[in-house]
C-alpha cells in the first residue's frame, strides 16, 4: 500500500491526528505548567525579558540555610525560596560573603524588591546582623546577584513565571 493511499484511509488520519495532538500536548504542558518545587530542582525564573536560573530550596534545613557558605552568585544563578503557605520570612546574611538582591514574591507576582543587601561583616555577633523582611505574606524569595533587579529594571508588579 502506497504512503498516499495510507492517508486516504480515515481510521489512520485520526489515528494520526491523535498522536500529532498528543505530542503537542506534551510539549505545550513542558513549557506552560508550572514546576512542582522541591530541594535540589534548578528552574527558570522570568520576569518581563530577564531570565535566571534558580536553585530551589524548600525544606526548613535548606531554607534555614540559604546562601550561607556559599560561592557568589553567577549573573544568571539564584536562589529560591519557596514556601508552602504564605509567610513573612526574614532573611540575614549570615556566613554570606557577597551582596545580594532579594526579590520577594507572592504568587505570580513581585511585591518588593530590596536591593544590595550587603554581606555580612565578620565578627558582627548573630543578634546584630541586619535582618530584612518583606512588607507583607509572600511565598517565594527570589535571591539574586547584587545589581541584577536593576539591571532587569525588576519592579513590584512584575509577574513572575517557572519553568523546568
Amino acid at each position: 500500500m502506497r504512503i498516499q493511499n495510507l492517508f486516504r484511509n480515515p481510521v489512520v488520519v485520526t489515528v494520526a491526528v491523535l498522536i500529532a495532538a498528543a505530542i503537542l500536548g506534551l510539549i505545550i504542558m513542558q513549557f506552560t505548567e508550572p514546576p512542582e518545587f522541591n530541594d535540589d530542582v534548578t528552574v527558570t525564573v522570568r520576569l518581563d525579558q530577564a531570565k535566571v536560573r534558580a536553585d530551589v530550596a524548600t525544606s526548613p534545613g535548606r531554607l534555614e540555610k540559604g546562601l550561607m557558605g556559599a560561592e557568589p552568585l553567577m549573573k544568571d544563578r539564584a536562589l529560591l525560596f519557596a514556601y508552602e503557605e504564605p509567610t513573612t520570612p526574614t532573611i540575614w546574611m549570615k556566613g554570606v560573603e557577597f551582596p545580594i538582591d532579594i526579590v520577594w514574591i507572592s504568587g505570580d507576582t513581585v511585591t518588593q524588591v530590596t536591593s544590595n543587601v550587603p554581606s555580612a561583616k565578620p565578627g558582627v555577633p548573630d543578634a546584630q546582623l541586619p535582618k530584612y523582611q518583606p512588607e507583607g505574606p509572600v511565598d517565594k524569595v527570589l535571591e539574586t546577584s547584587a545589581g541584577w533587579a536593576r539591571q532587569h529594571s525588576v519592579q513590584p508588579g512584575d509577574v513572575v513565571r517557572f519553568s523546568r
